[in-house]
């Protein structure tokens, strides 16, 4: 996946293209100020008969009914019909909802949702979507400097249409001093982050549930063989302090140890290069490292400098075995050797 290129966060007053004329926008105020139609520079009020107290139904004859649909035809090329909710009341700590607000009120598993339809034609005769086209986008503003800035947005857009059928991508952005960037985009495929990825134990919030002492990713493959439960990469397991890649669930493989450094191996073999005979590989068996062939059919050559643990002292010994040692050739040599 390609991420989208950062982008300059402008400054715009929402309000700067609805001024030029009330004829193109719908405001009212959640702290009771008037309504004003669309395409109408006259307040006006709910009909009691209509609906519930504080409710506006409009329907597209311009009279105030309990029609289900509701549709703003834009009243000029070039303008967008915009629906603005102002609240200026000081509400109290932790009310919701405020703005726009969606309720699922039925006998099903159906959900309350706000749905954005996007097409390339007009309303009445809709034409097909482009691949880079924005579906849906949820924008944020900040007031700061004189003016209403973007802050970032949630978004989807289309990746694909060759099929007929429409495959998009999700993205997100945030703003970084005045410019946007792209800081997670995803497909059906793969998932891009652009930042560091923070992944924290529960227990780093106070009083939060699900708190075990260590935090892990876990990774799961979807081929015939692969570990089931997940491959997890912890931090803080299996001791304080620990960073480890284990199975999960059954064994830790690879640990390296907090300050001094340590890297403890738990594995049958530790290869170099591949699993078969043409590659060395380290076994341990007990306390005894060995130098196996990959695939463990066999001992594996070794090459390099063998040194006493102690200086070599003179005298007479007489010899009960001998050693063989190779040269780089090949060629074998018998060294005599004796019990210590």
């Amino acid at each position: 996946m390609t991420a989208k290129r950062s982008e300059n966060v402008y400054s715009h007053d929402p309000m700067d293209d609805q001024i030029a004329t009330r004829r193109r926008w719908l405001a009212f105020s959640l702290a009771a100020a008037p309504a004003l139609l669309v395409g109408s520079t006259r307040p006006v009020k709910a009909d009691p008969a209509a609906g519930t107290s504080g409710q506006l139904q409009y329907n597209n004859n311009g009279n105030l009914a309990g029609t289900p649909n509701l549709t703003f035809q834009p009243s000029s090329s070039g303008k967008a019909t915009t629906l603005i909710l102002v609240n200026e009341n000081d509400t109290q700590a932790g009310l919701d909802p405020r703005g726009y607000a969606s309720f699922e009120n039925s006998n099903t598993s159906h959900s309350a949702h706000f749905t954005g339809w996007k097409s390339r034609g007009p309303n009445k005769n809709p034409t097909p979507v482009n691949i880079g086209d924005y579906i849906t986008s949820l924008l944020s503003y900040g007031y700061i400097g004189g003016a209403y800035n973007r802050s970032g947005y949630y978004s989807n857009f289309v990746t694909d249409v060759s099929s007929g059928n429409l495959s998009s991508g999700a993205e997100i952005r945030a703003a970084g001093n005045g410019v946007e960037w792209n800081v997670f985009d995803a497909d059906t495929t793969t998932t891009q982050i652009n930042g560091a990825l923070v992944v924290s134990d529960p227990g780093n919030n106070g009083g939060q549930p699900g708190a075990n002492g260590y935090a892990s990713v876990t990774l799961f493959g979807s081929q015939s063989g692969d570990v089931t439960a997940g491959w997890g990469i912890f931090a803080g397991y299996p001791n304080p302090g620990d960073f480890s890649i284990r199975e999960r669930t059954v064994n830790t493989y690879v640990t390296i140890r907090r300050t001094v450094g340590d890297v403890v191996v738990s594995l049958g073999r530790l290869i170099f290069g591949d699993s078969t005979s043409s590659f060395p590989a380290l076994k341990r068996s007990g306390r005894t490292l060995q130098v196996r062939l990959g695939d463990d059919s066999g001992f594996a050559p070794i090459q390099g400098k063998l040194t006493t643990d102690t200086a070599f002292a003179s005298g007479t010994v007489t010899a009960t075995g001998h050693l063989t040692l190779y040269d780089s050739t090949g060629k074998a040599y018998i060294v005599n050797a004796s019990p210590a």
